[in-house]
């Protein structure tokens, strides 16, 4: 066995010290630096994130004003159909049944006269 004085114990327990402090000098470096990297991939994520939720938005608001036209066609349409249903009503329930076959005579002769012209 190794006797030691108190100086070589106090030295040891200095160097251990230094060992100890170096060591977690370099551990925490390489801890900040990974958290830094860490970060640094978090942080385009979020960018790539931001950027497909502003696009989603852009294709948002665009389908959002493609539906109000098309709702507006639709009203449109819709008065306009309500006003041949209503002129419709109204030529079924004349009683002048004269104009129909007159309508329907002219038709045929119209077509007769399109196949004459035509040969």
């Amino acid at each position: 066995m190794k006797e030691f004085d108190l100086g070589d114990i106090q030295l040891e327990a200095n160097n251990v010290s230094f060992e100890t402090t170096a060591y977690t000098k370099t551990e925490s470096k390489e801890n900040c630096s990974y958290q830094d990297e860490t970060l640094k991939h978090l942080a385009n994520s979020v960018d790539r994130v931001q950027s497909m939720a502003l696009r989603v938005n852009e294709e948002l608001v665009d389908q959002n004003r493609m539906l109000t036209d098309i709702d507006n066609e639709v009203d449109r349409t819709e008065s306009k159909l309500a006003s041949v249903h209503k002129s419709l009503k109204m030529l079924a329930n004349d009683s002048d049944r004269g104009k129909y076959c007159v309508i329907c005579l002219l038709i045929v002769l119209l077509v007769w006269l399109v196949m004459m012209v035509l040969e």
